[in-house]
């Protein structure tokens, strides 16, 4: 049995023990010990505002601004892995037309030759 095992079963020996659950039933101890929290909680909060203060007036960035950081990085790498999706299906589509145009046989022209042949049988006359 580890440490954290003993120290968890000895408390919870203790907690369960019939004069700590009359202690705990009192209402002035619920309170104090809701006090307690509180006062841990608020004075927590108090620290990080402390510390948010200090971090600006230094110019250092916080937790908070570097969580926001990453999460518009992931963002904006989410967005550039769809515009290379969308690049590499143009690329595809044009590489499919290119093919498609360099099979197709050069066009004739029949109409440049009816028009030379018609000024120079107009010019004749």
């Amino acid at each position: 049995m580890s440490f954290k095992q003993k120290a968890i079963s000895g408390a919870s020996k203790v907690a369960m023990s019939p004069a700590v659950m009359k202690m705990m039933s009192n209402p002035q101890v619920q309170k104090a010990f809701l006090t307690m929290i509180n006062a841990n909680a608020d004075f927590r909060d108090w620290i990080e505002g402390q510390v948010k203060s200090i971090a600006k007036n230094m110019s250092l960035v916080t937790i908070d601004d570097l969580g926001k950081i990453k999460r518009q990085l992931r963002e904006a790498n989410a967005d550039i892995e769809t515009l290379l999706d969308k690049i590499s299906g143009l690329e595809d589509e044009l590489a499919a037309v290119k093919k498609a145009a360099a099979k197709k046989p050069a066009a004739r022209k029949p109409a440049a030759k009816k028009a030379a042949a018609k000024k120079s049988t107009s010019k004749k006359k």
